[in-house]
């Protein structure tokens, strides 16, 4: 805080920029150039940007308070109000985030174009305002350098107020009036005020401090005799005629010199803070859910898909296996067929041979093997019916796929009743030739016979007439 004489150099000491010499930098410039170095040192650190620095610019003009950097909104005067910390906000004044010096610099000399200064006999360029800017820095408690990671929102808070204090000044000696002398007395009333507070600060005995008696000094209630660390900068005139301004301004330095603060760390939720730090959360939950959801359906659709592969599989297995065992049926009944084709040519053969003298064995037989192509027929048909319900069953697969197990066992008896019955045609063939060789063995017999019957005849009449050659 700056305090002193008009034209003394207040302004100069704390607000110099010195943007071409940077030995001329003022106040406020080395110390918003301190406090970015440390969040940078801070940034470095940790790794995360937790460490948080915003701005604030306003002035205290004739006992109100206004925002310097609120543009179109500077003349409306903002009201205070304390939090539960005992920390003094202006309510509605604008707290903007800064990451660099130069921000803040570019916003200082935004709000210098809107501070009230006037022009008299001591200063052409005199603050009729009290200026004050504020630093806050707030970083996440525990983490070095302030990592984001701390949900719980619990925050380390810091402020820096940089006051840049009207001058005070005697009408007699400015040649004030009008408004400007309104504007001497308002500030020639705060700083008496703010003499008040600090005279009872000094004495240490507990009493009343009057805060409340203007809005500067309830701005400055928390620096001035609360938990923090304050410096007073007082400035002086060299001149003979002001050392009844430079008697005071000494006595006031005096004063605030014996006033004893207790440093303490400010700890506290930072509500707004917490709430981006939830809303955060929250939205990579949602964007966590949502990536699940995709990969569920992602999955479901791989599932379904293959699922899908597998039933064209089994049934495209089902088909072939079908017609594998369809085919291999057709082939056991081409062959059944063709073994019936050589009985009925054999048979031919056999009746052709043997049809002079074996005529009821050989209808006997006709009539059973006209039986057996009967019942090969009928079998020949079964199987046709059968392929086709093999066909109008592959439109139900899934059904013929629970049910496969019993076709396999009909197939099964199919191909034991067909072994039977090649065996009856085997026994059929072994009887046919059994026939066969009983009729030639019969024949045969009965050729014999038919010989030596003759031959004996033959004999007999030769002897009997050798011996009774005259009466024959």
């Amino acid at each position: 805080m700056a305090y002193g004489q008009t034209g003394t150099g207040k302004t100069h000491t704390l607000g110099a920029r010195g943007y071409d010499d940077p030995s001329e930098r003022g106040i406020i410039h080395r110390a918003v150039e301190a406090v970015m170095e440390a969040s940078d040192a801070g940034y470095a650190a940790g790794g995360l940007r937790g460490i948080n620095v915003t701005v604030q610019y306003m002035q205290v003009y004739q006992d109100n308070v206004f925002d310097l950097l609120g543009g179109g909104d500077v003349a409306e005067p903002l009201g205070l109000a304390e939090e539960a910390g005992g920390d003094i906000r202006v309510s509605g004044a604008r707290e903007v985030d800064v990451s660099c010096t130069a921000e803040v610099m570019q916003l200082l000399d935004d709000g210098e174009s809107a501070r009230a200064v006037a022009n008299h006999r001591l200063n052409a360029s005199s603050s009729r305002s009290h200026a004050i800017l504020i630093l806050r820095v707030a970083n996440a408690k525990g983490k070095a350098g302030g990592s984001s990671g701390n949900s719980s929102g619990k925050m380390i808070r810091g402020k820096l107020m940089l006051v840049d204090l009207a001058g005070s000044e005697r009408t007699a000696k400015t040649g004030s009036e009008g408004i400007t002398q309104k504007e001497a007395q308002a500030i020639n009333k705060s700083l008496t005020a703010l003499g008040r507070c600090i005279q009872v600060l000094a004495a240490g005995a507990g009493g009343h401090v009057p805060y409340r008696d203007s809005k500067l000094t309830r701005l400055l209630s928390d620096s001035l005799g609360g938990s923090a660390l304050t410096s007073l900068i007082a400035t002086v005139g060299p001149l003979r005629e002001h050392y009844s301004e430079t008697a005071a301004t000494l006595k006031f330095g005096q004063q605030a010199l014996r006033v004893e603060n207790t440093l303490k760390v400010k700890e506290g939720v930072d509500y707004k803070l917490l709430c981006r730090r939830l809303q955060s959360e929250v939205e990579a939950g949602i964007a966590e859910n949502e990536r699940m959801k995709k990969m569920t359906r992602e999955a479901e659709a791989r599932a379904a898909d293959a699922a899908a592969r597998m039933r064209v599989m089994a049934l495209a297995e089902v088909e072939l296996s079908v017609a594998k065992k369809g085919a291999e049926r057709e082939a056991k009944l081409a062959r059944a067929e063709s073994d019936m084709a050589k009985a009925e040519a054999e048979a031919a053969e056999s009746k052709a041979a043997v049809e002079a003298d074996a005529g009821n064995a050989t209808a006997a037989y006709k009539a059973q093997v006209d039986s057996e192509r009967v019942r090969w027929h009928q079998e020949k048909s079964e199987m046709l019916a059968m392929n086709t319900s093999l066909g109008d069953q592959l439109e139900g697969v899934l059904e013929l796929l629970k049910t496969l197990d019993r076709q396999y066992a009909e197939d099964f008896n199919y191909r034991s009743s067909l072994e039977a019955r090649e065996n009856d045609v085997a026994l059929l063939e072994q009887q046919v030739a059994q026939h066969q060789r009983q009729q030639y063995d019969q024949l045969q017999q009965d050729t014999g016979d038919t010989g030596r019957r003759q031959g004996t005849s033959a004999i007999s009449d030769d002897g009997g007439g050798g011996g009774g050659g005259g009466s024959y």
